[in-house]
C-alpha cells in the first residue's frame, strides 16, 4: 500500500486513510485530478494536430505555387520556340494543380491556327523587301505577284488581340501601307512595273511599302533565326 504525506504535520500516512493518526487532520481526495490531466493532455493534442495540419497546408501550398511558376516559366520558353504541344502540356498540368488557364488555352487554340499563314506572310513581305533592297530580281510585277496569296491568306485571318500573333495582324492590317501596297500593287495590275523608264520608279515606290511593314517585327521572331 501506498504511503504519502500528511498535509497538516507531513508524517506518513497510507493513501487510503480518511484521517491522518498523527494529527487526526481529515485527508481530502481531489477526484478531478486525473480528469483535468486527461482533458488538458487531450487539448495539448488537439492544439498539435490543428498546427501541424496548418503547418502542413502551407508547406502544400508553398509546394503548389513553386510548380505553377515553374510551369509558367516554361511556358513562355515554349513560346519563343513556338513549341505548342509542350505549351498544350504545361496547361495540363497548371489544370491538375487547380490553375485556370482556361483563357490561355483560347489563344493557343488561336495562335496554332493563325501561326502558320501570319507567319508565310511575314516571310513574303520580307523576303521582297530585301529584294528590292539589292535589286535581287528579273522582274518587279513576279515579284510583286509573289505577294498574292500570303495577302489572300493573311486577310482571312481572325484577329484576337489577346495573343501576340493576333496583335501583329491586326497591327499589319491597320497600317495604311498595307491597304495602299496591296490595292495598288498586289491587287490591281494597273501599273506597268517593268516598263523600262519607270521600273526603277516603281522599285522605289515599292520598297517604301515594304521597308514599313517590315517594321513590325512577328512575335517570338528570334526563334525562327
Amino acid at each position: 500500500m501506498a504511503l504519502i504525506n500528511c498535509p497538516s504535520c507531513g508524517k506518513d500516512i497510507s493513501e487510503e486513510a480518511k484521517r491522518c493518526p498523527h494529527c487526526n487532520r481529515r485527508i481530502k481526495k481531489n477526484k478531478f485530478i486525473l480528469p483535468v490531466i486527461i482533458v488538458i493532455l487531450l487539448l495539448i493534442v488537439c492544439v498539435g494536430v490543428f498546427y501541424g495540419t496548418k503547418q502542413y497546408q502551407k508547406i502544400q501550398a508553398e509546394k503548389r505555387q513553386v510548380q505553377i511558376e515553374s510551369l509558367l516559366v516554361q511556358i513562355d520558353e515554349f513560346y519563343a520556340v513556338l513549341d505548342f504541344d509542350s505549351i498544350q502540356k504545361n496547361y495540363d498540368a497548371l489544370e491538375e494543380l487547380h490553375y485556370d488557364v482556361s483563357k490561355q488555352r483560347e489563344i493557343l487554340d488561336y495562335d496554332r491556327k493563325v501561326y502558320p499563314d501570319a507567319y508565310a506572310y511575314y516571310e513574303a513581305i520580307n523576303d521582297i523587301n530585301d529584294k528590292l533592297h539589292n535589286g535581287d530580281y528579273n522582274s518587279l510585277r513576279e515579284l510583286v505577284n509573289k505577294m498574292k496569296n500570303p495577302t489572300e491568306n493573311f486577310e482571312a485571318l481572325e484577329i484576337n488581340n489577346d495573343s501576340e500573333i493576333g496583335k501583329y495582324i491586326n497591327n499589319i492590317r491597320g497600317n495604311i501601307m498595307y491597304s495602299m501596297f496591296n490595292s495598288e500593287y498586289v491587287n490591281s495590275t494597273k501599273y506597268d512595273l517593268d516598263y523600262y523608264l519607270t521600273s526603277q520608279g516603281y522599285a522605289i515606290i515599292l520598297e517604301t511599302y515594304t521597308e514599313e511593314l517590315v517594321k513590325e517585327k512577328f512575335p517570338y521572331i528570334e526563334s525562327q533565326k
